[in-house]
């Protein structure tokens, strides 16, 4: 499965468990991202991103969970993390971005310090850390 209706999305919300692993999607709309981040889970996995849309990040961000992996990003934008500061998640996975990507647009390597200055742990590669260091 790569994409998840609105629809579906909702019936997912209702989800009982605290880990959900979606990591066949690709992407979301904005309603189907409004949908599914009532889901009142701990931990949700979205490895299969390729791009975050701000439109999505808005929703993802404002999710009262604490872990989200997104680990099939190779980038992220200033647009897309402008929400991130405000996240009070505890836990974020970015494994798949690359500096050679992130290294234009140090004001998303900023909210990822910011959020990271306000308590929470994300786990990217040593080269996207250094670049995080030289923004902060």
């Amino acid at each position: 499965m790569t994409e998840l209706s609105p629809q579906a999305a909702n019936c997912l919300a209702n989800w009982k468990d605290a880990d959900l692993f979606l990591n066949g999607i690709c992407d979301l709309s904005p309603v189907a991202a409004r949908n599914l981040f009532a889901w009142k889970g701990n931990w949700i996995c979205l490895n299969g991103f390729r791009d975050l849309a701000p439109d999505v990040a808005r929703y993802l961000f404002q999710w009262d969970g604490q872990w989200i992996s997104l680990n099939g990003l190779a980038s992220l934008s200033f647009e897309a993390t402008m929400y991130l500061p405000r996240w009070k998640g505890k836990k974020l996975e970015l494994m798949g971005l690359k500096s050679g990507q992130m290294i234009g647009d140090p004001l998303a390597l900023k909210h990822l310090a910011q959020w990271e200055k306000t308590g929470g742990t994300l786990y990217v590669s040593e080269k996207v850390r250094e670049l995080i260091q030289m923004v902060n």
